[in-house]
């Protein structure tokens, strides 16, 4: 399945990548909340992740949008540092979860663990395993 990833810090990107090496997670890159949208818009995502900081807005416009869509995919705002208020504000809004920077390969799993175990297990089936970890650093270079 698709996850789309909203980073616009080319560390985070790369630390979120790491910790989703080895998931059958194909990543789809946007920079900015626009792209986010648009992808959203015409497509399907299992999870999405966004930088609660993009260049052209933050989590909280994500989620004023009155497209169906977003509300029927988790959205896990990763942040660059945990603040208790952002914490309480973003789970408020409708985001499935938070996670500050560093990203870490547990945290990751047990918030992934928790959004499949929402997904029919025949969509599980149709994960495509995401075979190109270099996909992340041709995107952190661009940004």
């Amino acid at each position: 399945m698709k996850a789309l990833v909203a980073l616009s810090d080319p560390a985070s990107v790369e630390a979120l990548c790491e910790a989703l090496a080895g998931t059958e997670l194909d990543l789809e890159f946007c920079s900015t909340l626009g792209d986010l949208r648009a992808t959203l818009g015409r497509e399907k995502a299992l999870v999405v992740f966004c930088q609660a900081r993009l260049p052209d807005g933050t989590f909280r416009d994500l989620f004023k949008s009155s497209n169906p869509s977003y509300s029927e995919t988790p959205v896990i705002i990763c942040s660059d540092f945990f603040d208790k208020t952002t914490y309480i504000e973003a789970m408020s809004l409708g985001a499935y979860d938070y996670m500050a920077f560093p990203y870490r390969r547990p945290e990751v799993e047990w918030i992934m663990g928790n959004v499949l175990r929402k997904v029919p297990a025949p969509m599980q089936q149709q994960r495509v395993e995401n075979t190109n970890p270099s996909q992340a650093r041709v995107h952190a270079a661009h940004n």
